[in-house]
């Protein structure tokens, strides 16, 4: 089986709409499904795939999967956000980083417990 590269059209596409939800959200971080991603991508779904695995393996987004196929799947989008942080103001920018440290928090306390429950 041959593993076909996406344009980078396609790349390009599923790229905007991973920065346009971090802008909307606030956080590098969402839940979304890989159906949801390739039709606001305007892209097919094994496109949106590829592109996503393309992606990973580049260190721009990193996938958390679920254990369970109900729950969707979290994205991190680590790529670069251009002037994300600087076409804001001072009190939004800070909203954004208060916003990020209390998830960052909650993330630490799930692994936490995650922890003890494997120990």
């Amino acid at each position: 089986m041959t593993y076909n590269q996406p344009s980078q059209e396609n790349v390009d596409k599923v790229t905007t709409y991973f920065v346009s939800r971090v802008k909307a959200d606030g956080s590098r971080r969402f839940s979304e499904k890989l159906s949801i991603i390739a039709k606001s991508s305007d892209v097919a779904l094994a496109t949106a795939h590829r592109v996503i695995k393309l992606l990973e393996s580049e260190k721009k987004i990193t996938i958390i999967r679920q254990e369970t196929r109900r729950i969707p799947t979290e994205y991190i989008y680590t790529g670069d956000i251009d002037g994300f942080l600087l076409e804001k103001d001072k009190d939004e920018q800070i909203t954004y980083l208060q916003n990020l440290v209390r998830q960052l928090e909650q993330e630490n306390i799930n692994l936490r417990k995650q922890t003890k429950r494997t120990t």
